[in-house]
């Protein structure tokens, strides 16, 4: 790769990537020619001359030469590969041309934040109050504390406004016409969420946000970020709203949002960049009880719940499926048995966790050779394949959150048989604990227990931390594999 520009462009140049490179500095001559006509002759008459000059200047160059490099394949967990594609960009920071005075154009977050902020379509549609006022005091009128009125504007706000699929820092149509309208862009949502919230005492301001989609800023300027939020500052730290995601809440934003920091900009211009992934694992917790029906199929029933971004997932998947298209979901994650009576709970109100409870028949998951029953104690939940094949790893391991999986199943011995072997418990901790993994099978009585917990207590893991991680999998594959053994007595 080759850059050259005149010697008047003062250039700074940012490197990005996973695989090494040298820029190598040039410089080569370059000519313009100039063609002008002006005005000659006394008062009177006047012609037109053309004139021609030359000037030479130096053009400075950037050479980049990579060779044999390795083609990008997506992996399991990958990150954004584009944030870790290898690339180089230039900044303009200063301009001096002949007979002229030294111009900068370089700038800092700051001055980024202070530029984006006096904008009329930014920082101008936060001043404009009139439009909510009488919706805004009805509603936080017997609000005895501040966290009541964050979630009665946020809850508001997210219930009346639909998003349009617009992201962009800056609003269109506005606030108030989006608020009449009741659909905005995201910029739009989001800065009627701070606006109120500000008029109703909070302490809010937005959070500027570069999505996955749109990379990592690697220096500053005015299309470094592409997505607005509202952040409220506490002694407990920034509290993260999106208004326009509907399957968000409170500090839980969408997967695209996770791209590393947001920067919250003040009135006074000044900023600071803030974390955006959720501190709080998702978690997925289930109790399954089962017991064999007389042709020794397994049935039973089956209560899950779904915390953070796990029942972010579970909503996007299951809020648009009819009654028919729900049967087929669940009757497909429980290896096709036959389902019913499903319930959902808190569905759409994404602030508690959601539940999914349903009745099971006709589970195939018992093997009858002879007069031995072969079963895997975790049964559909079971991990049944490493997601990690590569020999090695060039990206880190991207989990974008942190996540818990805790699963208790109980079956019940069917008449006639008794425990003939039941797998060993397994403990395993991942270096530094980045995770856990817990498995045990117990017999009580005429029932046989399973626990199982799978934790990653990390959202991203380094990319020499993978054939750890391989392994590691690899074990809990192996053991959520095992099979407990019934034989007739």
């Amino acid at each position: 790769m080759r850059f050259y520009a005149p010697e008047y462009y003062n250039y700074r140049s940012y490197g990005k990537g996973w695989i090494p490179y040298k820029i190598q500095d040039d410089s080569r001559r370059g000519s313009i020619r100039l063609i002008s006509r002006v005005n000659t002759g006394g008062s009177t008459l006047v012609q037109k001359e053309t004139r021609t000059q030359n000037i030479e200047y130096r053009d400075i160059g950037y050479i980049v030469e990579m060779t044999d490099v390795p083609s990008i394949e997506e992996e399991a967990f990958s990150p954004d590969v584009f944030n870790y594609m290898s690339g180089l960009q230039f900044e303009l920071i200063s301009t001096k041309f002949p007979n002229g005075y030294p111009k900068n154009y370089s700038t800092t977050w700051e001055d980024v934040a202070r530029q984006i902020y006096k904008a009329n379509s930014f920082g101008g549609q936060l001043k404009r109050t009139g439009y909510y006022k009488a919706d805004l005091k009805s509603l936080v009128g017997d609000a005895s504390s501040e966290e009541q009125k964050i979630v009665k504007i946020y809850s508001f706000v997210k219930n009346r406004m639909n998003w349009n699929g617009y992201s962009g820092v800056y609003t269109n149509k506005g606030v108030e016409k989006a608020y009449e309208e009741k659909v905005g862009s995201a910029s739009e949502i989001n800065l009627m969420l701070t606006s109120m919230l500000q008029f109703a005492g909070v302490n809010a301001n937005p959070v500027l946000i570069s999505t996955k989609s749109n990379g990592i800023p690697l220096f500053p300027n005015l299309n470094a970020y592409n997505y607005v939020i509202s952040g409220v500052q506490t002694a407990n730290g920034v509290i993260l709203l999106d208004a326009a995601d509907s399957y968000s809440s409170i500090n839980l934003l969408g997967e695209n949002l996770l791209n590393w920091e947001g920067r919250l900009i003040k009135k006074d211009g000044s900023s600071k960049t803030v974390g955006l992934f959720p501190n709080k694992p998702a978690v997925h917790q289930a109790m399954i009880d089962l017991e064999f029906d007389e042709d020794l199929y397994l049935k039973g029933s089956s209560r899950s719940r779904y915390t953070g971004h796990f029942g972010r997932s579970m909503r996007k998947k299951t809020l648009s499926l009819d009654e028919q298209e729900l049967n087929e979901m669940v009757a497909e994650e429980t290896a096709n048995a036959i389902v019913s009576t499903i319930e959902l709970g808190n569905l759409k109100n994404t602030s508690k966790p959601l539940s999914l409870n349903y009745n099971i028949e006709k589970l195939e998951m018992a093997e009858t050779v002879g007069d031995k029953i072969y079963l895997s104690p975790a049964t559909f939940l079971a991990m049944e394949e490493n997601v990690f094949k590569t020999e090695s790893r060039t990206f880190p391991i991207d989990f974008n959150y942190k996540r818990q999986q805790s699963f208790i199943t109980t079956i019940k011995i069917p008449n006639g048989y008794e425990i003939e072997s039941l797998p060993e418990k397994l403990a395993i901790n991942l270096s530094d604990k980045m995770a856990q993994y817990r498995f045990e099978v117990s017999a009580l009585g005429d029932q046989i227990k399973m626990v199982l917990s799978r934790k990653v207590n990390t959202h991203l893991i380094p990319a020499e931390k993978y054939l750890d991680l391989k392994s590691y999998y690899k074990l809990i594959v192996e053991k959520e594999t095992e099979k407990i053994v019934l034989k007739k007595i």
